[in-house]
């Protein structure tokens, strides 16, 4: 299994996107612009929600203007703004091994 995973909105390139990843128990809203700023981000342990590989979540990144909100199994877990950038495509992102995903939707606000 990937050792961060997560999916990706807004990309313009391999250092232009913006993401929302998991690594560990550690989910995080970033922007890379030529370099990575962290939007916001969360110890998921803090809620007394605990990070399994291998089970099916449901996560979504949310971007309407500049406003920008990641949900996971439909409760809300990060924000941030990016005034940078304004449209692009969206994707998976993962590190060091495999990801799986179904049910994948990608649609215009």
């Amino acid at each position: 299994m990937a050792t961060k995973a997560g999916i990706v909105a807004r990309y313009q390139g391999k250092q232009r996107y913006l993401s929302a990843e998991i690594e560990g128990s550690i989910i995080r809203l970033v922007l890379r612009n030529y370099g990575e700023v962290i939007l916001d981000e969360l110890d998921l342990k803090k809620t007394g929600r605990e990070w399994v590989q291998g089970q099916l979540y449901a996560m979504q990144i949310q971007c309407d203007g500049d406003d920008i909100s990641v949900t996971l199994d439909g409760e809300k877990m990060l924000t941030g703004k990016d005034h940078v950038l304004c449209r692009g495509g969206a994707g998976f992102m993962f590190e060091n091994g495999i990801i799986g995903a179904r049910d994948i939707r990608c649609y215009s606000l």
